[in-house]
């Protein structure tokens, strides 16, 4: 049950993490759009705020497959 615990805490954390990682997006998103024009953002530019993002947030690549947890 411990185990069980500690692999929702890692879940919660990384989903937590996640959800920062959207939220920052969303908001450079919104404040190009604010800033440029009303127009919707390309898909050169969507490419290249995503590329950015991936290489901000590296743990976005956590794998569950492979998840262990040692006991406490």
């Amino acid at each position: 049950m411990q185990n069980q615990m500690r692999t929702n805490e890692i879940r919660i954390d990384l989903l937590r993490k996640q959800n920062d990682s959207l939220k920052s997006s969303l908001e450079k998103l919104l404040s190009m759009n604010n800033n440029n024009s009303p127009s919707s953002v390309t898909e050169g530019r969507y490419e290249e705020l995503r590329n950015q993002s991936r290489q901000e947030q590296p743990y976005r690549r956590y794998s569950y497959a492979n998840e262990s947890v040692t006991p406490v």
